[in-house]
This record gives structure tokens, C-alpha cells and sequence, in this order.
């Protein structure tokens, strides 16, 4: 391909440009570079405001001059002309007649598709189709599907894109529908990497907790705002009103949230709050000082706060992340003391919960009783009021603790039985971080003996292996199966063996001498089923199998998205009695708050349990995996429980972690090809 910048240099290529096309040539070839179909002449005349005619004396000129530069003008008689153009140099012509000499850096869909976003949420007035197909370099119909997927976001906060006939777009909602999406949008903006180019310093300010990336970021979704003024204002807060620091991402939301409120007072777009949630918000101790932090923004900012941005301002503190109260107080028990004893007693039910589920004893560790609670505390508060937190770790939780994660969506059966709450997949990743510290800290080998028949060599062979596959595994010793008996059975926890035997008290995983990947698999396997005594014992009788019927596993389906999912399977469970319509509607619903895809491919799609008849899960296997909130799904659980029947609930993501934690069983799920298989 030719390059431009090595025919001519972007001044002479202007040059040239008005020597052989008129200023009319270079809008033709504008509207054909926006347009992906052939469009007929007589369209190009209408949209110039001349006769057709002049539009094909002028298409002579712009085919001459296409050629330059390795471009093609097409003509299909009867349908029309378009321009056939790699996309490279269909941005480098887009350079070219919009004047520019340099050549731009396309953006990749992503980053074009989050700067429409920025636009659409910044703009007073509808944004211009054109005027975006132009300013990024591709066309109309691309801008289309780009607008599809901004509205699809946005529907996350009951928000649409409307169109006016002129060609024009914005974003149609409430004021604190709006609010909200701003600020998602800043929290999905933090996480990206400024240039260094970008980042500043803001003529020389220094800021004591607000990062430079963070502060670009801010400031180009919301320019006019004296955020030096607003960190003074929240530092002064910190030191004189509350028991501990604000958490650095806790510290960044409340500074958006305050940015985002002066921005759209200052537009006389007001929030509005009822009087009686105002009225509710008032009896606690964060509203005296929402109303010292509205009292010295009015002073610093000369313009007065209305009462419901001083209760959102409440809100804010209610769900903020304080630091773990550890790092103010050394004693547990005077940390306990400062957390209401019903939330202590959630917080032991949960780990009673995920210790069951995960077959371990966790309410030993006060550190885990302790941190939990703390953080219970502002999560209960943050669900009740319907407040969003942004958990920046989510997807690397759901990569490392992928099996944690699961067994701690088992949670939602106390949050919703015992608060009426629904957990979000944010704070589930949160209570997975709790989880998993505990865990690390409970971390102790599984003890082998290894019988093979040959000599040191393949010995050494299998301890390589062994020891480079799995880590968490300790050799004790490698013998014949003459010699087992000169161990105590206490001694170790199960047996590795090239060899066959029948008689052994211990559980034996039977493998070759190059312990292949399907051995490493069985022995994970037994690893994890001898840490879950408590729960062997307790799936006697097979009790959460009764959950799944033959009827409702689907094998290898298709299907374009998960709400067409969701519908179809929750339809046939409505139809054949097992749950009501509402079951479905809840379902659909909860996944526009939150997602409930788990990690591993998996998803759990759950309705709320007072709509459950019969409890039942429906599993789906996929052919191609589906888009879930951003994640590639490929099985998927319809969970319709009874919370209140806590043995079987229990039972259900006991199994259901088993199989999150093995790669061996998820894939057998997916390679199934009959409802018997499966």
C-alpha cells in the first residue's frame, strides 16, 4: 500500500486537492467515506443542495483523484457509488479532506465507543450522527452500532438514546438516573492508562490524596470544578469527623459524586429526594456531616446545595469503605464492640454458610469474623439504599478465586432471607477477598504416599511431576505396595500408584509414570473431597440431586443473548409448574442490577424464591458461548431455590463449588452431547 505522507506532504496533498476538486468534491467524499452500502447520486445531490447532474460531473474529478492514492470509486449501476478503501486509508483520506496533514491514530471500537459515551453524557444539546461518523473516520453505520451498544449500557440505568429527524442523539432519563451513569462511566474511565503526555499536575497544584490519572480522567468529563477545593474540604472531614481514614477508592466516589452534583446544579438540574427519605436519612450521625461538607462547599463555591444533594451526600458517607478499623484499633474485641450485634450475627451465619459450602471451619478466625463484620456493616447500608460500589479487582476475583467466588454467591440465601436484600456480584467479590485471605491463612498440605514398582529413576520422574503440577502437595514417602503398612494411616492422607492393589484404607489414585493430565485431575479431585468431611457426610440420601430433572438440562443450545435465555428456560419451568411468571420477570431484572456470571465460563441467573413452586435448577450447555455483562459464558445454572430450605440450598452450592474448583468436571459438562451424559 501507498503510503500518503511518502507521495506528497499534507500541505501540497491540500494543495492538490483544491487544484483538481472543488470544495463540493471533498463533502462527496466525506458522505462516501461515512457510508458503508453504494449511495446513489441523486442522495448525494439532495444532501448538497444541487442538481444530480453536477453530482456526476463531480464524480469524474473525485474518481481522478482517488486514484492518487490507491483508492477506488465503485459504480453499481441502478444501486450506486461508494469508495473501496482498506480501512487504513479510508482514515488517511478522512485526513486529507478534512484538511488535517498529520495522520491520526485510529481508535479501537472500545475507545471510540466510551469518547461517543463521554460526549453523549457531557453534551446540553443532541449530538450529530455525521459529525461523529467524520471526527472518528468511519461511518454512519458504524456510529449505529456503536450508538446500540452505548444504549444497551446505558439501559443499566434506565436511560435511552432518543433521535431527533435531524440526524441529532441524546440521552433521555432522570437527573439521578443520569448521576449514576456519570459516575459508572468515571469509575470505567479511572481504570484505563493515561498517556504520560496527559497526565498533569494542573499548573503546578500538588493534591495529597487524588491521583494524576484520576484527576485527568475527572477533569474531562467534568472540566470547571476546583477539585483541589474539594480534597481540602474531605480531608478536613477525615481528620475532624470520622474514626478512620477514607479508603482511596471511597475518598475518589465521593469526590465524583460531589463533582458531578456542582456540575449539574450549576446547569439547574436539581436531584430530588422524598421528604421522608430525607426525613429517615437525618437520624444519622453522617447527615450532620454531609451537611458540614454542603456548608463549606456553599462557602468555597458560592452556591447553595438543596436538602436532597445534602441527603445523597449522606448516602454516600453511609456506603462509603472506611480503612479496616485494625489499622486504628489493635484489640478485636474493642473493634467488635463498635459493630451492631445483628450484624455480627449475619456475619456468623455467612461464615457458618461458606464454611459448609466449601467444607472448611472458618468461624475460628477472628481475624475473618472481625473484617467481615467491619466491612457488613457499610455493605448492608450501601444495599439498602441502593447505592453501587465499584469493585476495581472484580475480574482478576473471579479469574484466581473462581470457586470461591461461586460458594459466596451462596451468600445471597442470607442477605435475602435474613435482610431482604439482593448482594450484587461488587460485593460478592468483596465478601470472595475475605474468604480467600481466610483461607490462605487455613492452607495446609495434603500428605501422599506414592507406590510405584520401578526404581529411583521413575521415582524421580513422578516427584517431578508431582511437585511441578501440584504444589500444594507433600510427598511423605515412595515405596512398594509390600511396604505401605510401615505407615501409620495418619501419616498421610491418601496414595499415589503406577502399580494395581485392591486393599488400602486410604483413597488411591491410580496413574502412569509420566502422571498425565488426567491424573493431575483425579488427584485435585481427591485432594478437595478429602477437605470436605462435613459434607460427604452430610449429601447422604443424595439431597441436592433432587434438584435436577432429566426434562430440564439442555444440551448444546443456541442462543443470542442471556435474556433470550433466561426467558425461554424460565418460561418452560413457569409451564410445567415449577415456578410463576414473576420467577422470570425477577430473574431478567436482577441481571440489569447485577451479573451473575460466577468465572469458569459459568453463570447462575437466579429469580427471587417467593415466586418458586417446586425448587429446581436448569442447567444449559452452550454450542457458542454467549455475552454475559462483558464475559463469555458457556454453562449456565437457572437456579429457582427456596431459601428458606437452607439444608437443600446449602447442598446445592456445597456441589456446585466442587464443580467451579475442577477444570476436569466443567469440561465434562460441556463435552456432554446427551441429557444422559450431562
Amino acid at each position: 500500500m501507498m503510503n500518503l505522507k511518502s507521495r506528497k506532504t499534507g500541505s501540497e496533498l491540500r494543495v492538490g486537492m483544491k487544484t483538481i476538486c472543488s470544495e463540493r468534491c471533498k463533502e462527496i467524499i466525506k458522505i462516501l467515506l461515512t457510508e458503508e452500502e453504494p449511495l446513489p447520486a441523486s442522495e448525494i445531490a439532495q444532501r448538497l443542495s444541487v442538481s444530480t447532474k453536477t453530482i456526476r460531473n463531480d464524480l469524474v474529478k473525485v474518481e481522478e483523484f482517488l486514484k492518487q492514492y490507491e483508492a477506488e470509486l465503485k459504480k453499481k449501476p441502478k444501486v450506486g457509488v461508494f469508495i473501496e478503501a482498506t480501512t487504513d486509508l479510508r482514515q488517511q483520506l478522512f485526513s486529507v479532506v478534512r484538511g488535517k496533514s498529520v495522520y491520526v491514530q485510529p481508535y479501537s471500537t472500545q475507545e471510540r465507543q466510551r469518547h461517543i459515551t463521554k460526549e453523549l453524557i457531557q453534551s446540553e444539546n443532541p449530538v450529530v450522527l455525521q459529525d461523529l461518523a467524520e471526527r472518528f473516520f468511519v461511518s454512519r453505520t458504524t456510529i449505529y452500532h456503536d450508538l446500540k451498544r452505548i444504549e444497551n449500557w446505558l439501559s443499566r440505568f434506565e436511560l435511552t438514546i432518543e433521535h431527533e429527524a435531524k440526524g441529532g442523539v441524546f440521552v433521555k432519563g432522570s437527573e439521578s438516573s443520569w448521576r449514576k451513569a456519570a459516575a459508572e462511566l468515571l469509575m470505567e474511565l479511572k481504570k484505563e492508562s493515561v498517556p504520560k503526555n496527559r497526565r498533569s499536575s494542573e499548573g503546578g497544584v500538588v493534591y495529597q490524596r487524588l491521583k494524576s490519572d484520576d484527576l485527568v480522567q475527572l477533569t474531562d468529563l467534568i472540566p470547571d470544578v476546583d477539585y483541589k477545593a474539594l480534597e481540602e474540604i474531605l480531608i478536613e472531614t477525615e481528620v475532624h469527623h470520622l474514626d478512620c481514614k477514607i479508603s482511596y477508592d471511597a475518598f475518589v466516589a465521593l469526590i465524583m459524586h460531589l463533582a458531578i452534583s456542582l456540575e449539574r446544579i450549576k446547569r439547574h438540574k436539581d436531584i430530588q429526594m422524598m421528604p421522608e427519605q430525607v426525613e429517615k436519612l437525618r437520624k444519622h450521625k453522617e447527615f450532620e456531616i454531609a451537611q458540614e461538607i454542603a456548608r463549606k462547599i456553599e462557602q468555597v463555591f458560592s452556591m447553595t446545595l438543596p436538602e436532597a444533594e445534602i441527603g445523597y451526600i449522606t448516602l454516600h458517607l453511609l456506603g462509603m469503605r472506611l480503612l479496616d478499623l485494625s489499622e486504628c484499633i489493635d484489640d478485636d474485641g474493642q473493634i467488635l464492640k463498635t459493630v451492631e450485634p445483628e450484624i455480627i450475627d449475619v456475619t456468623y451465619k455467612i461464615v457458618e454458610l461458606v464454611g459448609y459450602v466449601l467444607g472448611v471451619t472458618l468461624t475460628d478466625d477472628k481475624t475473618l469474623i472481625t473484617g467481615l463484620s467491619i466491612h457488613l456493616r457499610t455493605t448492608i447500608r450501601r444495599l439498602q439504599y441502593g447505592l453501587s460500589l465499584r469493585n476495581p479487582l472484580l475480574k482478576e476475583i473471579k479469574q484466581k478465586y473462581q470457586s470461591i467466588f461461586g460458594a459466596a454467591w451462596a451468600t445471597s440465601v442470607i442477605f435475602e432471607k435474613e435482610l431482604n436484600l439482593k448482594i450484587t456480584e461488587e460485593e460478592v467479590g468483596y465478601l470472595t477477598i475475605h474468604i480467600g485471605a481466610a483461607l490462605e491463612r487455613k492452607k495446609e498440605k495434603s500428605k501422599v504416599l506414592v507406590v510405584c514398582a520401578s526404581g529411583i529413576g521413575t521415582s524421580q520422574l513422578i516427584a517431578s511431576r508431582l511437585t511441578r503440577n501440584i504444589p500444594e502437595l507433600e510427598i511423605v514417602g515412595f515405596l512398594s505396595v509390600s511396604d505401605i503398612d510401615r505407615y501409620e494411616p495418619e501419616e498421610y492422607d491418601f496414595i499415589i500408584s503406577t502399580v494395581p492393589f485392591s486393599k488400602s484404607e486410604k483413597p488411591v489414585v491410580f496413574t502412569d509414570v509420566f502422571v498425565n493430565d488426567e491424573s493431575i485431575h483425579q488427584i485435585r479431585d481427591t485432594m478437595e473431597s478429602l477437605k470436605r468431611p462435613l459434607l460427604n457426610e452430610n449429601m447422604e440420601g443424595n439431597a441436592a440431586n433432587n434438584l435436577f430433572y432429566k426434562e430440564h438440562l439442555y444440551v448444546r443450545q443456541n442462543y443470542k443473548d442471556k435474556d433470550a435465555l433466561i426467558l425461554q428456560i424460565g418460561n418452560v419451568l413457569r409451564d410445567t409448574g415449577f415456578v410463576t411468571q414473576e420467577f422470570v420477570e425477577s430473574a431478567i431484572g436482577r441481571e440489569t442490577i447485577t451479573s451473575t456470571m460466577v468465572g469458569g465460563g459459568v453463570a447462575i441467573p437466579h429469580g427471587e424464591s417467593k415466586y418458586v413452586n417446586v425448587p429446581v435448577v436448569a442447567v444449559v450447555t452452550l454450542e457458542e458461548p454467549i455475552d454475559w455483562m462483558g464475559e463469555q459464558v458457556e454453562t449456565v445454572f437457572l437456579l429457582a431455590l427456596k431459601f428458606e430450605q437452607e439444608q437443600e440450598t446449602r447442598k446445592f452450592f456445597a456441589k456446585f463449588h466442587t464443580m467451579l474448583e475442577s477444570d476436569h468436571q466443567r469440561q465434562a459438562l460441556l463435552s456432554a452431547k446427551s441429557k444422559d451424559e450431562l
